[in-house]
């Protein structure tokens, strides 16, 4: 039988993959192609922070559609538990870009018409606006707490796998 939180976290996961890919193609990677964004070093590390969790959840996303995992919660955290650190990185810098984009906003009347167009077009394609997506590596930690340390799955985890993690 598949746990709730299981259940939970694939979906969250697939939410999360697909999501990501749009933040990089609609707002990053075009504010940095036309010169913005690219001399901030917290933005640089964030964004690169974001790049390598799209891929971990990327390939997760694939495990998960591929393999049989539900019964295999234990192995599941045991292979992704080293990846799961890039959130904690991820959240070091969100204060700071967010303060980066804002300050990118309030100074440059230029920059916060091309964010504004941008976000217009992206909600108009049944998206999120640029902080919406900032925030949601920081709001995907509880899901993959309660996740892997339900009372349920607690007990299919390795306990030596996650002190060498």
């Amino acid at each position: 039988m598949v746990s709730k939180p299981f259940k939970l976290f694939c979906a969250s996961n697939f939410f999360f993959a697909s999501n990501f890919l749009p933040l990089l193609q609609t707002y990053i990677n075009p504010l940095q192609k036309i010169g913005y964004l690219v001399n901030s070093k917290e933005f640089t590390l964030i964004v690169s922070t974001l790049t390598m969790i799209i891929n971990v959840n990327s390939v997760l996303l694939k495990n998960l559609e591929t393999n049989n995992l539900a019964t295999q919660f234990g192995k599941l955290f045991q292979t992704f538990a080293p990846f799961l650190k890039i959130y904690t990185q991820y959240t070091n810098g969100y204060d700071s870009a967010i303060n980066i984009v804002r300050t990118l906003r309030q100074n440059d009347k230029k920059a916060q018409e091309t964010i504004l167009k941008m976000e217009k077009q992206s909600i108009a394609n049944g998206n999120l606006d640029f902080k919406s997506y900032l925030i949601l590596p920081v709001q995907r930690i509880p899901v993959l707490c309660t996740t892997f340390f339900s009372k349920k799955n607690v007990k299919l985890i390795s306990w030596h796998s996650v002190i060498i993690c």
